[in-house]
C-alpha cells in the first residue's frame, strides 16, 4: 500500500519572530506537513531488514469493513453539558491559529491528515498481554512494571461504540466492571534474540503510517508505541463518530485489524502500546474548547474514564496526551486531568503507562505536578520544530548545539525541573526544506510564493535527495543537510530555479542526541514519527546501536575494607579503614557507607580504585559505633546491576594502649628502668583480657583474663617476669588486649623493648663508602657517655663515643669500609646512674 496522497497545507501565519516565541515560551513548531512534488516520499515497494519485524498486511477477511471519512459537520454545539458519556463527533474549526504561536509538527501533520480517506478492517480482540521484558526497570507509578490484561474486546464491536465503550452505555465507575483474572507473570525472558533495552524509545505511530505497507516496526528497541491519535471535544468526549455517522479516521485505525496485529505483535516482544489522546488548543477555537474541557470536572472525569474505558477494551498499555499547547490558565486543571486519568487507569489494574507530550519550550506546562505521585510516569519532549517555515535563516529543526535555545539546554531546563528518569527526549525521522539564496551552511531563508514554500520531508525523502546530490554537515549545529535545486514556477513569477536546503536527522546525528540521553541518564528517547523511515534500517540500528544489548551478565565486583575492625578515637592506631574494589568490567556506580538505612557517605566510582575513610559522614559528623557497611552498587554497559556489600566495623570501646616507658632495664636489678607500665581506655563496659606475647607469637604471661571492666583508664604494670617466675630475655615483647563488647571484639597491640638501649641504624644495611649513623636511647639515666664499636668482617675494630642529643639520646657515625661485606657487630657500653656497667651488642649487615 503507498502513503496515502498529502493534502495541501492549510493557510498559515505572516513570519513570526523569534522574540516572540520565546516570549511565548511555546515551541518553535513545523506549520507545513504536505510535501512538495520534487520532496514527497512517493511509493516504496523495497522489502524490510531482517531484523525488523514488519506490520502484516494480510488481514482476516472474515473481519468487518469500516470506511473511515473525515466531513467537517456545521451541526451546533449543545448550549449544555450532555450526560457523561454521549457520542463524540467532530465539529468544524476553521479559525486560524493564534497570533504568535506556531504549531507543532504534530498538529500539523494531524490537521493535513484530517480528511484522509483510508480503509480499515476492524480488528479482532487483542490476545497477547503485555509483560514486561527483563531488565525493564523503569517505574509505572512510582512501582516496578507488571503485566496487564489483554484485550476485553474486538476491534471491530470498539470501532462500532458509542458512549465511550463498546458495551451499550459505560458504567459510571470502573470498579463495577468484570475484568478477567490473571495469575501475575512469570520473571520474563530477554526479548527479541536475547535484546535487553537499556532505555525507553517511545514512538508515535500516527494511524496514516498504520495504513502505509512500508511501515516497519523493530520491536528489539520499541518499548512504547503510541499510537496517534483520538481527539476529544469540550465535553470530554473521543471523538468517534463523523457527522454522517461514520467513524473518524482515528478512532477506526484504534479498532482497525492492522492495529490488533501490531498490538499482539508488540506484546509478544514486551513492547507497550499506547492510547494518544489529544487535544490541541493553537487556534482560537481550540484553545476555547480545551479549556472548557480542563476548567470543568465533569468534563475531565468523562475524558479520562472514556480514554480508560478505551484502553481497558483494546486491551492496551497506557495513555499518552497530547495537549498542546496548555490554554491560557488551565496549568493546574491540567495536571488535575493527569491525576484523573491516573486514577482511571488504576480502578482497572496497576501497571498502566501514562505519559503527556511537552513542547521545547517548556512554557506554561505543570512539569512538578503533573509528575508527581499519582501523575505522569514521563514527559515525552518534542525536540524539533526549533526552526519554522519563517525563519529569517534555514538551518536544522531539532539543532544539538550551536543556537541561542537548543536541545541541551532543553533538556537542561527540563531536568532542572524534574528528575531525568522522567525525561523521553523526542527526535524527528524527518526533516525541513526552504529555498534560499545561497547554498552556504544556514543561508537565508527566501520561501514563499516565487521561490516555493518551506516543507517538511520524511527521512526516505532526504536520504532519496542525499543520493542525488551528496551530503554535507553542519559541524555548529551537529545535523547533516543537503543542498540542491528546484525549480518553481507560478503564474506571477513564471519559473524560477533557486536553491534548496533540506536539514534532517540521520544516524549520525540521532546517535549524537542519543549519547546525550545516557550522558543526562533520561528516561530515554522518543521519535516522530514510526513509518517515515520506510524500508531503511539505518535509523532503528542508531536506536540498537545506542540503547539495546546483548549482554545479560552482570559485573563480578572483588572488595575489600582493612582494617575489619576500626577505630577512630585519636589514638593514632587503626584511625582509618581503607576500601578497596575491582570489576571485571567498565561500569558506572556508587560506593557508600551505610549503617541499616542511614547512609554516612557517598561516592561515584569506576572500575577500580581505593577509599579511605576517617568515620566522619558527609555533615562532618564522627559515625556512630557498630557494624557498618562498605556497599558498591555498579552497572554495566548494558544496565546489568551488581550489588556488592563489605562489613566491617567501627568500633571506639578501647583505645590509647601504650607503654610507659616503651624502654625498660630490669636485668640488671637496680632501682633503674626496673618496668614499664601497660595502660588502656575503656569507651564503654567490656570484657577484657590482656596478655604479653614476643614478637614471634609466643606466649609470655597473662596480666588477666575475662575481666569485665567499665569505662575509664585501666593499666598493669610488668616486670620483665613471664608467666612461670622466669626473667624474660632481651628483645621486644607485645602486649596484646582484647576487649569484647555489644558491639563485637577490638585487638589491640602494643610493642615494648626490654634492654639497656635502644638502637636505630641509619642505614639499616649500608654499603661500602656508606657513613652508618646510629642513634641510641638509654633505658637507664648514664654517668657517662656510651662508648660504641663497630667491626667489619676481616676489618680492624672502630671504637668511638657518642655525642649526646638530649632527652636520653646519644648519636654516633662510622664510615663503613668497602670489600667487607657481611655481619658487622655493633657494641655499646655505658655506666649508669649508679655507675654499673650496661653494655649491649647487636648486629649489622653490610652490603
Amino acid at each position: 500500500m503507498n502513503r496515502p496522497p498529502r493534502p495541501a497545507p492549510p493557510r498559515r501565519l505572516a513570519a513570526v519572530l523569534a522574540a516572540t516565541l520565546l516570549i511565548a515560551s511555546l515551541l518553535v513548531g513545523s506549520v507545513a506537513t504536505a510535501f512538495g512534488a520534487n520532496e514527497n516520499s512517493g511509493p516504496i515497494a523495497a522489502e524490510p531488514s531482517a531484523s525488523v519485524e514488519p506490520v502484516p498486511s494480510v488481514e482476516p477477511a472474515t473481519e468487518p469493513t469500516v470506511e473511515s471519512t473525515t466531513e467537517p459537520t456545521t451541526a451546533p454545539e449543545p448550549a449544555t453539558e450532555p450526560d457523561p458519556a454521549p457520542t463524540g463527533t467532530v465539529e468544524p474549526d476553521g479559525d486560524a491559529v493564534i497570533a504568535g504561536l506556531v504549531p507543532s509538527v504534530q498538529y500539523d501533520e494531524a490537521m493535513a491528515h484530517a480528511n484522509d480517506r483510508i480503509t480499515f478492517r476492524g480488528g479482532g480482540r487483542v490476545t497477547i498481554p503485555f509483560t514486561p521484558r527483563a531488565g525493564d526497570t523503569w517505574k509505572i507509578d512510582g512501582k516496578a512494571p507488571r503485566a496487564l490484561p489483554a484485550g476485553n474486546a474486538t476491534g471491530a464491536a470498539i470501532t462500532k461504540s458509542r458512549g465511550g465503550s463498546w458495551a451499550v452505555k459505560a458504567p459510571t465507575s470502573l470498579a463495577a466492571v468484570a475484568l478477567p483474572v490473571r495469575p501475575a507473570a512469570p520473571a520474563p525472558e530477554p526479548g527479541p534474540g536475547g535484546a535487553i533495552r537499556l532505555r525507553q524509545v517511545f514512538g508515535f505511530l500516527p494511524y496514516w503510517e498504520l495504513s502505509d505497507s512500508s511501515t516497519r516496526l523493530d520491536y528489539r528497541v520499541l518499548s512504547t508505541i503510541a499510537y496517534f491519535s483520538v481527539g476529544s471535544d469540550k465535553y470530554g468526549n473521543i471523538l468517534k463518530k463523523n457527522a454522517d455517522g461514520t467513524p473518524t479516521t482515528g478512532w477506526a485505525g484504534w479498532g482497525s485489524s492492522k492495529l490488533t496485529t501490531v498490538i499482539n505483535n508488540a506484546h509478544a516482544s514486551n513492547t507497550r502500546v499506547v492510547l494518544t489522546v489529544s487535544m490541541f488548543a493553537w487556534t482560537s477555537s481550540q484553545a476555547a474548547n480545551q479549556a472548557a474541557l480542563l476548567s470543568s470536572a465533569t468534563a475531565r472525569q468523562n475524558l479520562a474514564r472514556q480514554a480508560a474505558i478505551a484502553v481497558r477494551d483494546r486491551g492496551v498499555d497506557g495513555i499518552n496526551l497530547d495537549f498542546e499547547p496548555i490554554a491560557s490558565g488551565q496549568a493546574d486543571n491540567f495536571a488535575t486531568f493527569v491525576r484523573t486519568v491516573r486514577a482511571e487507569l488504576n480502578k482497572i489494574a496497576p501497571g498502566y503507562q501514562l505519559t503527556f507530550d511537552t513542547t521545547g519550550y517548556i512554557g506554561s506546562y505543570p512539569l512538578e505536578a503533573a509528575t508527581a505521585p499519582g501523575g505522569a510516569d514521563a514527559i515525552f519532549i518534542m525536540g524539533y520544530d526549533y526552526r519554522t517555515a519563517s525563519q529569517g535563516s534555514v538551518g536544522s529543526i531539532a539543532p544539538l548545539t550551536g543556537t541561542p535555545y537548543d536541545i541541551t539546554d532543553t533538556v537542561n531546563a527540563y531536568a532542572a525541573r524534574v528528575p531525568a528518569s522522567k525525561l523521553i527526549l523526542g527526535v524527528p525521522w524527518y526533516g525541513r526544506a526552504w529555498s534560499t539564496d545561497s547554498d552556504r551552511v544556514r543561508a537565508k531563508n527566501i520561501s514563499g510564493t516565487k521561490y516555493g514554500a518551506s516543507t517538511t520531508a520524511v527521512y526516505t525523502t532526504a536520504m532519496d535527495l542525499v543520493a542525488e546530490h551528496g551530503r554535507r554537515w553542519d559541524g555548529v549545529e551537529q545535523t547533516p543537510y543537503v543542498v540542491y535545486h528546484r525549480e518553481n514556477c507560478t503564474a506571477a513569477y513564471g519559473c524560477v530555479n533557486p536553491w534548496r536546503q533540506l536539514y534532517f536527522d540521520d544516524a549520525e546525528s540521532l546517535k549524537l542526541k542519543y549519547d546525550l540521553v545516557n550522558r543526562m541518564d533520561l528516561r530515554g528517547a522518543g521519535i516522530w514519527a514510526l513509518g517515515y523511515d520506510g524500508p531503511r534500517p539505518e535509523l532503528y540500528q542508531a536506536l540498537i546501536d545506542r540503547f539495546v544489548t546483548f549482554d545479560a551478565i552482570a559485573p563480578t565486583v572483588s572488595a575489600g575494607a582493612t582494617p575489619g575492625s576500626f577505630s577512630p578515637n585519636g589514638d593514632g592506631v587503626d584511625e582509618r579503614v581503607t576500601f578497596t574494589w575491582s570489576v571485571d568490567e567498565a561500569v558506572t556506580g556508587f560506593a557508600r557507607i551505610r549503617k541499616g538505612a542511614t547512609v554516612y557517605k557517598t561516592w561515584a566510582i569506576g572500575k577500580s580504585g581505593t577509599i579511605v575513610w576517617d568515620g566522619i559522614d558527609r555533615t562532618g559528623t564522627m559515625a556512630s559505633d557498630g557494624l557498618l557497611h562498605f556497599s558498591i552498587e555498579v552497572w554495566d554497559a548494558a544496565r546489568n546491576r551488581t550489588l556488592r556489600e563489605t562489613p566491617f566495623v567501627l568500633d571506639r570501646t578501647a583505645g590509647h594502649l601504650a607503654w610507659s616507658p616503651a624502654l625498660f632495664y630490669p636485668h640488671d636489678a637496680d632501682a633503674y628502668a626496673p618496668s614499664a607500665r601497660v595502660s588502656f581506655a575503656l569507651g564503654r563496659t567490656a570484657t577484657t583480657t590482656l596478655r604479653i606475647y614476643t614478637l614471634a607469637g609466643d606466649y609470655v604471661k597473662t596480666a588477666w583474663a575475662d575481666r569485665d571492666l567499665g569505662v575509664g583508664t585501666w593499666s598493669y604494670t610488668w616486670t620483665g617476669f613471664d608467666g612461670a617466675g622466669h626473667r624474660v630475655p632481651r628483645g621486644w615483647y607485645r602486649a596484646v588486649l582484647t576487649a569484647t563488647s555489644w558491639i563485637g571484639t577490638t585487638t589491640l597491640t602494643r610493642v615494648v623493648l626490654v634492654d639497656a638501649f635502644s638502637v636505630v641504624a641509619s642505614p639499616a644495611s649500608p654499603t661500602g663508602g656508606q657513613t652508618l649513623t646510629l642513634t641510641l636511647r638509654s633505658a637507664e639515666p648514664l654517668s657517662s657517655a656510651p662508648r660504641v664499636t663497630f667491626k667489619q668482617a676481616g676489618r680492624t675494630a672502630v671504637a668511638r663515643t657518642a655525642t649526646y642529643l638530649g632527652g636520653g639520646r646519644w648519636r654516633v657515625a662510622f664510615s663503613v669500609v668497602s670489600g667487607a661485606a657481611g655481619s658487622a657487630t655493633v657494641s655499646i657500653t655505658a655506666r649508669d646512674g649508679a655507675g654499673r656497667t650496661n653494655s649491649q651488642s647487636l648486629t649489622i649487615t653490610v652490603r
